[in-house]
């Protein structure tokens, strides 16, 4: 939870212009779409699963806006939101709900 504190600090740091990254957006969009993956690596160890899913989807949609700093990254981001969805999947499974776990698994291929 501590490192997610302090990574939730980063993202306000740079929100409010206190963090300034590099000359240019792109640097800074991969600043933030770095610490929104890292987020949802610490969410999925906390087995905080709906969470990880958004912020791996957070870190995906970010990092696509800067492709120049984060075409190596992108397979790594990819990575961990299909982990999250399968483990969302399989949370929903567990709770008797079919449809959904069918839903999450699909987003997952």
């Amino acid at each position: 939870d501590e490192s997610i504190r302090c990574l939730g600090q980063v993202l306000a740091m740079v929100d409010e212009g206190k963090l300034e990254v590099g000359n240019n957006n792109a640097q800074q969009l991969l600043l933030v779409s770095v610490a929104y993956h890292n987020i949802a690596v610490e969410q999925l160890i906390l087995r905080h699963v709906s969470e990880a899913c958004v912020s791996s989807q957070n870190a995906r949609r970010l990092a696509r806006l800067c492709l120049s700093y984060s075409n190596r990254y992108l397979p790594n981001f990819e990575a961990t939101h299909v982990a999250a969805l399968k483990e969302l999947a399989a949370s929903v499974k567990h709770k008797q709900n079919e449809s959904e776990a069918e839903i999450f698994q699909k987003l997952a291929r």
